[in-house]
């Protein structure tokens, strides 16, 4: 059902974006959009709460739409949803430890720029390097949790207060390569990104490889 949501929320986060680009003339002028999707593998490090571990690998599955503004420059608009579950021996809830699991979700929008700077001879291959923002809406959940010293009865108050929907704003930076043909709608590539929240409470930092599709509108 979550998910469900979250490619409800991403599909009109990216509506509204879109039409906030359509309507730069920089963009209007340029004419050229394209929207696809991605899927790729998602390594988080760093603590969701106190204690709680890394988080680990993960898949991550996004949908995004990218407009042109100049020959070599494009601002893409993108939204992707990431779950997991997380086991912690010694976690730290309001000074009461824990053992249990966590479930995680995170839906993040991003806005990123993307240059181009490298054209493989006779092949029809680019790369790129890009930066920009992104937005949050993560969700954390602990489930089967057990106090350690076996006489903690405010547990649960405790994981209530630490836990539960965080939002946080973060910036990224992305390189990647893009196949391209000339007589073909489609382009293809391939993407690597490094990603840091500026809070560190409740989202963990992450480097993200991923591949995906696009079509030209």
């Amino acid at each position: 059902m979550r998910a469900r949501i979250a490619v409800v929320v991403v599909g009109l986060g990216l509506v509204i974006a879109w039409g906030a680009l359509l309507a730069l003339p920089q963009a209007a002028a340029a004419g050229v959009s394209s929207v696809g999707v991605r899927y790729g593998y998602n390594d988080a490090s760093g603590d969701l709460f106190e204690k709680s571990g890394d988080l680990g690998g993960g898949d991550l599955v996004g949908i995004h739409l990218a407009i042109g503004l100049l020959p070599l420059f494009e601002i893409e608009a993108a939204g992707e949803y990431v779950s997991d579950r997380l086991s912690f021996d010694e976690g730290v809830f309001q000074g009461i430890e824990a053992a249990g699991k966590a479930d995680y979700e995170n839906l993040t929008l991003y806005l990123t720029g993307r240059l181009d700077l490298l054209q493989v001879p006779i092949l029809p291959i680019k790369g790129y390097l890009g930066g920009g923002f992104n937005v949050h809406y993560a969700d954390i959940s602990v489930v089967d949790a057990e106090p350690l010293d076996g006489a903690a009865e405010d547990l649960e108050e405790a994981i209530e207060e630490v836990t539960g929907e965080k939002t946080r704003v973060g910036w990224h930076a992305v390189a990647g390569l893009r196949l391209a043909f000339t007589a073909l709608p489609a382009s293809f590539f391939l993407e690597g990104r490094v990603m840091n929240p500026f809070e560190e409470d409740g989202v963990p930092d992450c480097k993200s490889i991923y591949a995906g599709f696009s079509l030209k509108l």
